[in-house]
């Protein structure tokens, strides 16, 4: 059977235009993210930082509203912001 890893939930909030810069966990603190907007809208940028991953240095953006309920999953070794 997999071992079953604990969970952090983590909130933040910022005033409206502000830019975030991307940011991650190196290992071994690595996490794993599941990012959602609870109140207005955010445009949210992943980012594969894995040396040696196929899709090395790519990217992908997506807006996240408080309507919609999308969340985005961001793997251990992806920056997000």
């Amino acid at each position: 059977m997999p071992s079953a890893r604990a969970m952090r939930d983590g909130a933040s909030s910022v005033a409206a235009g502000t830019l975030r810069g991307v940011h991650y966990q190196r290992a071994p603190h690595a996490e794993v993210k599941l990012v959602r907007c609870t109140r207005g809208a955010v445009f949210d940028v992943a980012v594969d930082l894995r040396v040696g991953s196929p899709t090395f240095c790519q990217w992908f953006g997506t807006e996240l509203d408080d309507v919609s309920g999308r969340m985005v999953y961001i793997p251990e070794g992806c920056g997000h912001g």
